[in-house]
């Protein structure tokens, strides 16, 4: 303990030292993939703290995380601590795999379902929205503007998933 004091700053500990400490630690790629919920894959990372934050702003499943959350969205949810950034998106980009779809869905509703957001489908129904060919031709302002999606990791996994399933549809 007087060693970790001494190497961090004293006995005066702030979150950002307790952070620093924190990210100061690895661990090895199996205890980092024995399990894929977000709070177990957090506490093998050592970092808890952030879970909170994370499903706030709609990072809530590990499988939408990777290729679409940023270092600027980390900041923009309170996550100031540049070991924690780093250390989380290291992770990311090693530990967690890429969600792809395997084909287009047929329905909205089997769409939404598929990213873990079936909350939103009544949103996409009454806004006119209820095709996969409208879904697919949404820009994103309108999840904001007409659907009032606020979370951005929710909005950010329906226009990574839209990008992926047009990309499917033109092969």
């Amino acid at each position: 303990s007087s060693g970790i004091n001494a190497e961090y700053g004293g006995n005066n500990m702030t979150q950002d030292t307790l952070l620093d400490i924190l990210a100061d630690i690895s661990l090895t790629d199996e205890q980092l993939f024995e399990d894929k919920s977000l709070e177990e894959w957090l506490v093998k990372l050592e970092l808890p703290e952030i879970q909170t934050m994370l499903e706030l702003n709609g990072w809530d499943h590990i499988e939408f995380i990777r290729d679409v959350i940023s270092k600027e969205d980390l900041t923009a949810m309170g996550i100031n601590n540049d070991k924690v950034k780093r250390k989380f998106l290291k992770s990311v980009e090693e530990d967690l795999e890429l969600f792809q779809h395997g084909s287009v869905p047929e329905t909205v509703e089997e769409w939404l379902k598929s990213i873990y957001l079936s909350k939103y489908l009544n949103k996409f129904i009454s806004s006119r929205m209820g095709s996969v060919s409208r879904v697919l031709e949404i820009w994103e302002v309108e999840l904001t503007s007409i659907l009032n999606i606020e979370p951005i990791g929710h909005r950010k996994r329906i226009m990574k998933s839209i990008r992926d399933l047009r990309t499917l549809q033109s092969t």
